[in-house]
């Protein structure tokens, strides 16, 4: 078979333990049948090591929680290969960051942006998309279930085509036409007009379509777009664990977007100046898009979906821009550190993928200067909501003698003190003396980075020194948490916090009052509208689902309708 492979593949080398973004932790590691019969024929120790990995082989992959390799030593090299050598790991570690696909007449074969060190080989070949070709037995089966001959030899000449305009510079106005053709392209292809599908070129529809091609800024896309991409499961806030640079990274960059909603005119002349300040970073994202389309575009043959592979090598290929201008990166090295870093996280999900499409081409108005966190009126409004508020009829206190409220249960002044959310100190500001704030390290108390280096707590003297009318979101809500469930959807559970106390409530499952409960829901409703408090939310609902704990869901939102609707 003709085997392609591009000029630099050969170059590669794996960094090994001198790797700093190692593919040995922060993703899943899969075992294909191979991998598996083979690696369960293993004895001793070793076997008993990988028995162990792969919970007595009922799945098959390494690192199910996306963190650590358990063979990942502290030399920064792999158990497996030190002890049994290369060929005895698994193909996906043996393989990476080799690509290969397999179109049955021919196989192509290059090296994924992922690895740092491939990364780098990108930046010291910017322009070179020269493919070697040799007659070889393809590495891997074939990919596709399309015969088409015809239509797989146009895609080729297509992408060739275009890879060439993009290497000469990617502008606002060529990104712009390339959406427009390739949306022309899928629409004839889906009417059935294959004939002046097959006669459309990309230079032929730009010069009959120059004047009359309007999309959105597709490059550099505006700060709406791209904030609102920073608020997809891209920025998720369990990356923090997987991949805390990154995530830090991420949040940043949502930082930069946060201050230029309002003002798209002045985002799109920092991003111009930027790149013109640094030209290294313009050529930079020609190639990082040319080389996108020569892995990429070839999917079209079996989905034809031409719109959304062009959208999203270009939604890629912002969210490189935008990480390099908030980060100041303008070299080489760095920019390959950048690039390897997202590629890992956006390129091998098709959730992260199906949502980064669905904000680039969507056509209302992107997220609203909403502030990170609630305003102080949002709290007054929640806090004259619960004032009165009881979670059982009368006063649950009476229930378990105010258990929750003393501060003889915390054992010690120090740790008798509840958190407050981002922003909710400021309510305190017309009230002085009426409740003592104490400032702590974020850190310590494991809050996610957008809530910034300090948290604040409110010190608890107990209920007889309890000004009612102060008491904290965490107290009036309690003995309910909010969660995020894996769909997107907002459940109230009893808290799973660890207490020197035991809450009747809890325990017992007592029954809760629907006017509790509906105000409740609509507490945390309008609080996890604000990024940092739906970071912290989703976090713990992470931890709570990795370590597969049990919790009780007391109401969600179609419980809280039927209330509504009696």
């Amino acid at each position: 078979m003709k085997c392609y492979s591009i000029s630099w593949f050969d170059e590669f080398e794996c960094l090994g333990g001198d790797c700093e973004e190692t593919c040995c932790r922060g993703w899943v590691i899969p075992l294909d049948e191979n991998d598996c019969t083979r690696l369960k024929k293993e004895r001793g120790r070793l076997g008993f090591s990988l028995f162990l990995a792969t919970a007595g082989w009922t799945r098959t992959k390494f690192n199910k929680g996306s963190g650590k390799c358990p063979f990942w030593d502290d030399d920064g090299l792999c158990r497996l290969q030190k002890a049994k050598g290369h060929d005895f790991i698994p193909w996906t570690c043996r393989s990476f960051p080799r690509f290969y696909r397999n179109y049955g007449s021919f196989e192509e074969s290059c090296l994924d942006l992922s690895c740092i060190g491939a990364a780098r080989l990108f930046m010291r070949h910017l322009h070179d998309r020269v493919l070697i070709e040799k007659e070889a037995d393809p590495v891997t089966r074939e990919c596709t279930t399309n015969d088409d001959g015809a239509y797989l030899n146009f895609l080729i000449d297509q992408r060739s085509q275009l890879m060439d305009i993009v290497d000469g510079g990617l502008t606002g106005e060529l990104a712009g036409s390339l959406v427009s053709f390739a949306k022309e392209l899928q629409d004839l292809f889906a009417a059935g007009n294959t004939e002046p599908a097959y006669g459309l070129t990309f230079e032929k529809y730009r010069k009959n379509h120059q004047d009359t091609v309007s999309v959105p800024s597709m490059f550099p896309m505006s700060a709406q777009r791209l904030n609102a991409t920073l608020h997809t499961p891209l920025c998720h806030p369990r990356l923090g664990e997987t991949s805390p640079p990154l995530y830090k990274m991420l949040l940043r960059a949502r930082t930069v977007t946060e201050r230029f909603l309002g003002n798209e005119e002045g985002w799109q002349e920092v991003l111009s100046a930027f790149m013109a300040e640094n030209p290294l970073v313009g050529e930079t994202l020609s190639a990082y898009y040319s080389y996108y389309l020569f892995q990429y575009f070839l999917r079209t043959y079996e989905t034809y979906s031409f719109r959304k592979q062009i959208t999203l090598g270009l939604c890629h290929t912002n969210m490189v821009l935008l990480l390099a201008y908030s980060e100041g990166v303008t070299t080489a090295d760095g920019l390959a550190m950048i690039i390897a870093r997202y590629n890992r996280r956006a390129y091998f999900s098709d959730t992260i993928q199906d949502a980064l499409y669905k904000e680039a081409i969507s056509v209302k108005n992107h997220r609203e200067n909403v502030p990170a966190y609630p305003p102080p009126e949002v709290y007054r409004r929640i806090y004259e909501m619960t004032d009165k508020l009881s979670p059982t009829e009368g006063d649950c206190g009476k229930i378990c003698a105010m258990a929750c409220c003393r501060r003889e249960a915390f054992g010690g002044d120090d740790e008798s003190y509840i958190y407050l959310l981002p922003g909710e100190e400021r309510l305190f500001d017309d009230m002085p003396g009426a409740i003592k704030l104490v400032t702590k390290d974020a850190k310590d108390h494991d809050f996610p980075p957008s809530w910034g280096d300090t948290v604040t707590v409110a010190l608890c003297e107990g209920p007889e020194n309890c000004v009612r009318q102060c008491r904290p979101i965490q107290c009036r809500t309690y003995p309910l948490a909010p969660h995020i469930n894996k769909k997107g959807q907002l459940e109230l559970i009893y808290s799973d916090i660890r207490t020197p106390y035991t809450c009747p409530l809890i325990y017992e499952k007592k029954s809760l009052t629907d006017d509790f409960l509906k105000k409740t829901y609509e507490a945390w409703e309008m609080l996890t509208r604000y990024t940092a408090i739906r970071d912290l939310v989703i976090s713990d609902s992470a931890k709570r689902d990795r370590l597969w704990k049990k919790y009780t869901v007391v109401c969600n939102k179609e419980k809280i309708d039927i209330m509504h609707k009696k």
